[in-house]
């Protein structure tokens, strides 16, 4: 079966770059100079062209104003999620890595706490609520070495492991993983044994839908690992960094390759018959 790819990640300039050549065509297509655009917005004439060249990054309340004026409303919505995906993008994974592990741990508490529906793909390791805390020592280690944070390995696994209080919420949890994630020895033979019980455990939570992608031919485009929350802000994760994507049409390009991804997906009985095979 053949998926479109997710929309490419990008750096934080080149998603400053693509907003502006976005403004920029749509000041051509309203027959606007950059100077005449700047006198309707009451702008410095430099403003538009710093914009249009990522000089600088506009606020949504200037992507508003901007569509105002060049008849584009229509695409105000989307224009102004994009120009706050900019500037999220600057606060990077990267810049607050130095902090530790706990801290990046306990940052994510209040957004999992708010969310009702979330849905993920994971490729390389089992995602984190699901993971043992054994299993999430190994995991964490590993990270904070490759990003030579602190130690504070125990207290972030502790952390983690805690927020599995999230699956006895309100919340449903909808995750398709790589079968291969299943088999790549991470840790040693006991913590997998535990944390194929788990797993399966996990998966007859009413509240749960977990799928396993098989390992055999398929025609696919690579996928990031990502979360979708709530239908409305994904959360992407890659070796260089998280980045989040609020975007309604890329929020919606990811639930649909969600989607797809769900339907390659072995489930239930299927689903726990590789668990225990791969992991047992």
């Amino acid at each position: 079966m053949t998926i479109q790819a997710t929309p490419q990640q990008r750096s934080p300039l080149d998603l400053r770059q693509d907003l502006g050549k976005r403004l920029r065509i749509l000041r051509i297509s309203a027959n606007l100079s950059g100077k005449e655009l700047a006198e309707r917005l009451g702008w410095d004439p430099s403003k538009v062209s710093r914009i249009e060249h990522a000089k600088t990054i506009p606020t949504p309340a200037d992507v508003r104003s901007w569509c105002v004026q060049v008849n584009a409303e229509d695409q105000a919505d989307d224009l102004a999620a994009q120009a706050s995906t900019v500037e999220a993008a600057y606060t990077t994974w990267r810049s607050t890595q130095q902090t530790g592990m706990l801290h990046l741990q306990e940052a994510s508490n209040d957004l999992f706490d708010r969310t009702r529906r979330l849905q993920g793909y994971e490729s390389r390791v089992i995602p984190g609520l699901f993971q043992t805390r054994a299993y999430a020592t190994v995991v964490l280690e590993k990270a904070r070495v490759r990003r030579n944070s602190p130690d504070d390995v125990t207290a972030a696994a502790a952390a983690r492991n805690r927020l599995r209080r999230v699956l006895d919420g309100p919340c449903t949890f909808a995750y398709v993983i790589e079968e291969h994630v299943l088999r790549s020895p991470v840790a040693q033979a006991d913590v997998m044994r535990e944390l194929a019980e788990q797993l399966t455990a996990d998966s007859h939570r009413a509240n749960v839908s977990l799928g396993i992608i098989p390992i055999g031919p398929r025609m696919r485009n690579g996928v990031e690992n990502f979360a979708v929350y709530d239908g409305i802000l994904v959360r992407t994760q890659l070796v260089g960094g998280r980045f989040a994507v609020n975007t309604p049409g890329d929020v919606a390009e990811y639930l649909r390759t969600f989607e797809e991804l769900s339907s390659m997906a072995v489930h239930g009985d299927e689903a726990r018959s590789l668990i225990r095979d791969a992991l047992g």
